[in-house]
């Protein structure tokens, strides 16, 4: 390559516009490999009609039935939500569950 002080800028112009097109080149290339990879580890959205529908027998929003704990008396139904409170300080942490086995639930967490 000439360098553009000898009087012939071309040969550096042409040099130029072949790096910028290389450098775009390996972009491109960059970008798509980025969103091959999202679009492969993206969740999938189920067709409505294969959503889990909400379980009553799970929990029915009006008592504790089928649910445990260690001290059920942290625990109650607040509104259709289950609600753990306490007047005093607790001493250690308190867990509630449910007494059978579930799979593919969806759990909203409010923490005050």
């Amino acid at each position: 390559m000439e360098h553009p002080a000898s009087g012939n800028t071309n040969a550096c112009l042409r040099n130029d516009k072949l790096l910028a097109c290389t450098v775009m080149r390996h972009l491109l290339a960059i970008l798509l490999v980025g969103i091959l990879a999202c679009s492969i580890h993206a969740p999938a959205q189920r067709p409505a009609e294969t959503r889990p529908q909400r379980d009553v027998s799970f929990f029915n929003r009006k008592d504790l039935s089928g649910w445990s704990a260690s001290e059920m008396k942290y625990w109650s139904v607040v509104d259709g939500a289950i609600v753990g409170h306490s007047a005093v300080k607790v001493p250690g942490n308190k867990f509630i569950w449910a007494d059978g086995e579930v799979q593919d639930f969806y759990l909203s967490v409010d923490v005050k």
